[in-house]
């Protein structure tokens, strides 16, 4: 029998599962296939409360050489915080920069 709990795991993917076309571009292919792989294991699990967090581009070293838009980790930090007390489950939450 599974346990009954309270706890929330947060799994911090990336919409790089949804844009497979930028993987050679950027020499991503090992970063794309790990987070490919917890974006399955998370869509998988109907009994954990697993909160799939799916951010565009974020502001870090990782990616601070590539031409695109990006969001301040600290708004995203804080958005992910406001999630786990919800009264509702939130299964799956896309974030990206907002187009100006």
């Amino acid at each position: 029998a599974l346990l009954k709990t309270d706890k929330t795991i947060i799994n911090i993917g990336s919409n790089i599962v949804y844009r497979p076309e930028i993987v050679d571009i950027y020499s991503l292919r090992v970063y794309y296939d790990s987070k490919l792989a917890l974006h399955n294991l998370c869509r998988s699990n109907p009994t954990a409360k697993i909160i799939n967090v799916v951010p565009g581009s974020i502001n870090t070293p990782m990616i601070e050489n590539v031409p695109v838009q990006k969001m301040d980790p600290h708004d995203i930090a804080e958005f992910i915080l406001s999630l786990v007390d919800k009264p509702f489950y939130v299964k799956e939450v896309l974030i990206d920069v907002r187009a100006e």
